[in-house]
């Protein structure tokens, strides 16, 4: 399995770290919503049901727990998960 990954932008280059999240981190994650026709911005928590994965179809899957819905979201496609600070 993957690890999540943090994406830095540094002088028009994108750069993707491996971290890991463990079971009770919190963390902001941007995506492009269908739904929305938009870039998101949601408050995350890694739990037990969490998971990053690739899809059949080879798009990045990330399923977490959205901190403002209340319920599990999955991110598809080009997905950007930044720790937040009040872990």
């Amino acid at each position: 399995m993957t690890k999540p990954l943090h994406v830095i932008n540094y002088e028009g280059k994108e750069y993707r770290i491996p971290f890991d999240l463990k079971q009770g981190t919190k963390f902001n994650v941007t995506y492009f919503a269908k739904k929305y026709g938009e870039f998101i911005t949601r408050a995350g928590l890694w739990t037990e049901k969490s998971v990053e994965r690739i899809s059949k179809d080879n798009k990045n899957l990330f399923i977490y727990f959205d901190l403002d819905e209340q319920g599990y979201r999955t991110a598809v496609g080009d997905i950007t998960v930044v720790p937040r600070k009040d872990n």
